[in-house]
């Protein structure tokens, strides 16, 4: 269920890829998605960047490769609040009406 909207996020243009890029991105993010995969200095910089701009951060079920369809993807943020809250709530358990 999580790859559908991610999949849609993809496919409307509303996925940042990569910490570097996402450092950079001045938008609103609605929910930042770390790779489990990721390296300890990668989660980290991740953790912080969440915690001082406010933006909900999970660790991913899946490996955000197989997700994304692009090769070592570790981080990936949804910048459309109408797909980033259905699959926060798919991430913490709920379910989608």
């Amino acid at each position: 269920m999580i790859k559908t909207y991610i999949g849609f996020s993809i496919k409307k243009g509303s996925v940042v890829y990569g910490l570097e890029s996402l450092q950079a991105y001045r938008k609103k993010v609605h929910l930042i998605l770390l790779c489990g995969s990721a390296g300890e200095k990668t989660a980290r910089k991740t953790n912080e960047l969440a915690a001082e701009r406010n933006i909900p951060l999970r660790v991913s079920p899946e490996l955000l490769s197989g997700l994304t369809g692009k090769i070592n993807v570790k981080v990936i943020a949804l910048t459309d609040e109408n797909l980033a809250k259905p699959t926060l709530n798919i991430l913490d358990g709920g379910k989608i009406d």
